[in-house]
């Protein structure tokens, strides 16, 4: 029987777990408390539809030109991709820096 890091498509993913485990991540010690096993917890964690359900404050490890996996197909590649909606950074009188989209952005997004 395979492990779950033998079905673990991308390394990088699989670090950026293993990382959030050793830095004691509340959804994973939340998962843990709940009997999840690792391959549970995987599936769950990080990129999730191109965002993250949960803060990962370990940071996220994200596939590179080094990593094995497909470039277009990689689940694990957000932050590498451009952006999808177009967004002003302008500074106000009374708050300092903002940002702002320039279109509106459907729910979800």
């Amino acid at each position: 029987m395979k492990s779950c890091r033998d079905r673990i498509k991308c390394p990088c993913w699989l670090k950026t777990f293993e990382q959030a485990k050793l830095n004691e991540n509340e959804q994973i010690l939340n998962w843990q408390r709940q009997n999840f096993s690792d391959e549970q917890m995987i599936s769950r964690f990080g990129y999730i539809h191109q965002r993250l359900r949960i803060p990962i404050w370990s940071g996220i490890y994200e596939c590179n030109s080094k990593c094995l996996c497909h470039t277009k197909q990689c689940t694990n590649r957000v932050v590498q991709n451009s952006l999808y909606h177009q967004l002003q950074l302008f500074y106000t009188n009374t708050k300092g820096w903002a940002l702002r989209a320039l279109h509106d952005i459907p729910h979800g997004r």
